[in-house]
């Protein structure tokens, strides 16, 4: 028991540390890895993030937590937000140096991931420090993530500019903004809509996470017939309730109300 509690106040300390483990055991829902010091922890098959395990292999893993009961025993992850942010961390220098930022971490797990980055100094290109020469570093975060798709978004202050970095390569001709439902309305050319078909639902989640409102992704020809019958609900409304004319009811349903 004292050499748990000696190695929990260790270990606490090192919590989203990347390690190199060994594994000893595998059963039918976790597996035992032996960490280079001989201690002993597991992770979830779960977790493994589609990587196979068996007795004797290496793998990298993430420490996700310690668990608070009597065997403080090590919890392992190759398949959370911790283990990319320690990825990306030994991947790329500029974050490690602190020149580029992460802002938020959007996933769809399996799918695909995206990481929204910052210069945090002058004339530093966080999207080049990220992906590296000839995509090098990219290439490698995503053997980690085991062929998971990862894609990094520069910030921008500017909303229309942030919108499309985020859903690129969807480029978004429309946004309507409705504050009652805490919703965002993307239109994309009906083009880009047939070409990406089914990878559309992966973008409106990822999107979902990072501007944290729910993001409905429509064609160009579906949207205006969507918005036409609620702006005209909306025009009624306001020029009812406010007694204004058609006009300036037009001009507040412009600006989001």
């Amino acid at each position: 028991q004292a050499e748990r509690l000696t190695s929990q106040e260790h270990y606490g300390k090192l919590i989203g540390q990347l390690f190199n483990a060994t594994v000893k055991k595998v059963m039918k829902d976790s597996a035992i890895l032996v960490l280079n010091d001989e201690t002993e922890g597991k992770i979830m098959l779960s977790e493994a993030n589609g990587y196979f395990l068996k007795p004797g292999s290496k793998v990298k893993v993430v420490l996700e937590n310690i668990e608070n009961d009597k065997s403080h025993q090590l919890v392992f992850s190759r398949n959370s937000e911790k283990y990319i942010k320690a990825i990306l961390t030994q991947e790329i220098p500029a974050i490690s140096d602190e020149y580029v930022g992460i802002l938020k971490i959007a996933r769809v797990k399996g799918k695909r991931t995206k990481v929204v980055v910052k210069g945090l100094i002058a004339h530093v290109d966080p999207l080049r420090e990220c992906i590296g020469p000839k995509a090098i570093r990219v290439k490698e975060i995503i053997q980690c993530l085991n062929g998971e798709q990862v894609d990094f978004v520069n910030y921008d202050k500017e909303l229309g500019s942030y919108i499309n970095n985020i859903m690129n390569p969807l480029e978004v001709i429309r946004v309507v903004i409705d504050e009652v439902s805490n919703k965002f309305y993307f239109a994309i050319s009906d083009k880009d809509y047939e070409k990406f078909g089914n990878s559309i639902s992966v973008y409106e989640k990822l999107a979902s996470q990072i501007l944290d409102k729910e993001v409905i992704v429509k064609n160009e020809s579906d949207f205006d017939t969507v918005f036409k019958d609620k702006t005209e609900k909306s025009l009624a409304y306001l020029m009812d309730k406010l007694n204004v004319d058609e006009d300036l009811s037009l001009i507040l349903i412009e600006e989001g109300f």
